[in-house]
């Protein structure tokens, strides 16, 4: 990830590498990530979210995954975002539930 904070994550199955993103208050997947996953349900969001530069992300639903970090598992609940890069953010909720202490 260029330099920038990640972990080695293992979603529904399938292995990929997600940012942490100290400052971002959700959890958040592409679209395109989403879609290689087996097994997912995307639930309707009523949710209204803005990138740091104020422009709107467009939003295709929630969904809650089974994520696992090393031998650790637990079930973590993603915004889906259409045309998002990289393919999974890891927000602060998501660094609270697996303990990461990032300064």
């Amino acid at each position: 990830m260029q330099g920038r904070p990640s972990v080695e994550i293992t979603l529904q199955g399938k292995t990929t590498e997600c940012l942490l993103d100290t400052r971002a208050r959700i959890n958040a997947m592409s679209q395109n990530t989403f879609y290689v996953l087996e097994g997912t349900e995307l639930r309707e969001s009523g949710e209204i979210l803005r990138y740091g530069n104020n422009s709107l992300l467009q939003i295709m639903g929630r969904t809650i995954l089974s994520m696992r970090i090393g031998q650790v598992t637990k079930m973590v609940e993603f915004t889906v975002i259409k045309e998002m890069s990289p393919g999974v953010i890891g927000g602060i909720e998501l660094q609270e539930q697996f303990g990461f202490k990032l300064i």
